[in-house]
């Protein structure tokens, strides 16, 4: 990382970095069944992008749409005013694309903060129409509506979240209704520049994140004959989760096009899953001590992943006697590389988990070259005096090592 962006990212952080908790001894192995549990453990919350739990994915599935929000209503007002207008007017009221408003107010003075109220405003999301209805909040500086960068946004108030609602109907089979709610406040050295709508954020950055982001889904089958309506949940909450970094899209590289480091210092996510009405509900979480999770997507190969730190991974007890919750660490010694077409196996790279299991991964076996997303991963988990366990799982690191864990 660059000296300049080191000391930007030392200077926003002082006011917000906190000293995190002191944590026990990791848990001890001295079995299969424990280095199974232990590797299984760093897959399911650090390591496996795909997964619910994955730290870095839920850190950018909190505070991405947020962003994405105060941003849509930040270029709406840039197309119709200017900051120093807004402040004298005391207010504007501005027409959506397919019905209602978004209206706001900017505080005078050199530190300035701008209400947006969305009201049942009604945009193209995509290839859908999405109702947008709430309160935004963000503190500007300068003169300018669209900027790189913020040091606080809110999102929802007190009494009402703010909400995105979609519908899309597949007659005879299902009406689908999807809810996304958000509550939450950012505060520190927040990027707002995106490359397009749904894509990474860039630059360096330095926050104090806390609130929640909630997907609640209704499927109602018009026709009975298709099944009886469901209703599916996944919440994501955040509890002062204190993170800095920085993410490039290195427009030069021959290699990679996207590299991004995220030190989580402190704080807590917790995730709520539910699969069908309450079938197999689970709640999971994981507190940080300092992790720094270093990942780079390469071109023609895959994504590259290195997790270096300490938390405390916390299972769902549902899922069976096996699960290894408590503390953590977690020691790269190899940057893991994904497999090109099956992100659920790595062709190379090893880590070690707790100072003993240790986990390489070797180029997955395709048994038919005319499915190439269907392989075979070796995986070989040591840790001292149990000698090497050797495996070749057909669906990935967690798919095989669940039984072998205990853990399902």
């Amino acid at each position: 990382m660059p000296r300049t962006i080191r000391r930007a990212l030392s200077g926003a952080f002082t006011a917000i970095v906190c000293a995190a908790a002191a944590q026990s001894a990791p848990a001890v192995i001295d079995s299969e069944q424990k280095a199974a549990a232990a590797v299984l453990s760093a897959h399911h919350f650090v390591l496996d992008r795909t997964d619910l739990n994955n730290a870095r994915q839920n850190l950018i599935n909190v505070t991405h749409p947020s962003r994405e929000i105060i941003n849509i209503g930040l270029n709406m007002l840039a197309g119709a005013t200017t900051p120093a207008a807004l402040a004298r007017s005391g207010g504007i009221s501005l027409p959506c694309v397919h019905g209602g408003t978004v209206s706001a107010q900017l505080s005078r003075g050199l530190v300035r903060t701008l209400k947006m109220s969305f009201n049942l405003c009604v945009l193209d999301q995509y290839d859908l129409q999405a109702t947008y209805n709430g309160v935004g909040e963000v503190v500007l500086l300068g003169d300018k509506f669209v900027v790189n960068a913020v040091p606080s946004l809110r999102l929802g108030t007190a009494t009402q979240d703010f909400t995105i609602t979609t519908f899309q109907s597949f007659p005879p089979y299902s009406d689908v209704t999807d809810t996304r709610s958000f509550n939450l406040r950012m505060t520190g050295l927040i990027p707002m520049t995106q490359l397009r709508a749904g894509f990474y954020f860039t630059g360096p950055f330095a926050y104090d994140v806390t609130g929640f982001w909630d997907s609640f889904t209704t499927i109602v089958p018009p026709d009975p004959l298709y099944g009886l309506p469901s209703e599916h949940r996944n919440r994501i909450t955040a509890e002062h989760v204190v993170a800095s970094g920085f993410l490039d899209l290195p427009e030069n590289s021959t290699t990679m096009w996207l590299n991004d480091e995220t030190w989580l210092f402190s704080g807590r996510f917790t995730t709520y899953f539910d699969n069908v009405n309450g079938w197999r509900n689970r709640t999971e979480s994981v507190d940080f001590d300092k992790l720094r999770i270093r990942t780079q997507e390469l071109y023609g190969i895959g994504r590259q992943v290195a997790v270096d730190g300490r938390a405390k991974l916390a299972w769902d007890p549902a899922r069976g006697p096996g699960c290894m919750s408590g503390d953590f660490t977690f020691k790269t010694r190899v940057p893991l590389v994904e497999a090109l077409y099956n992100t659920n196996h790595f062709e190379s790279g090893e880590i070690l988990v707790n100072g003993a299991a240790t986990s390489k991964y070797s180029t997955p076996i395709v048994p038919d070259p005319n499915q190439p997303w269907y392989m075979q991963g070796p995986v070989s988990i040591s840790a001292p005096g149990l000698g090497p366990f050797n495996y070749v799982f057909d669906w990935g690191v967690q798919f095989g090592l669940a039984p072998v864990a205990q853990c399902l």
